[in-house]
């Protein structure tokens, strides 16, 4: 089974979701899939400032390996 297949499979069981980038017109040069929980943690409601400033700031870099077409060596390292 090729990696294309294996996450075909994982999307339909709803193991991973596909980052759409909150820009719509964004060109997507790269596709990045997500568990559920991060998928969850990034989606869910928020009232805590702090803590939607810091996840929006998670989804917003997310957001930019996925439409960039240059990466900051910051996504080669943990």
């Amino acid at each position: 089974m090729s990696i294309f297949q294996s996450i075909f499979w994982r999307v339909q069981e709803g193991r991973l979701f596909q980052l759409v980038p909150s820009a719509k017109r964004a060109p997507r040069l790269r596709f990045m899939y997500l568990t559920a929980e991060v998928f969850d943690a990034i989606n869910k409601h928020r009232t805590d400032s702090a803590e939607i400033e810091r996840y929006a700031q998670m989804e917003a870099d997310l957001g930019e390996f996925v439409t960039s077409r240059t990466l900051d060596p910051k996504y080669l390292f943990c």
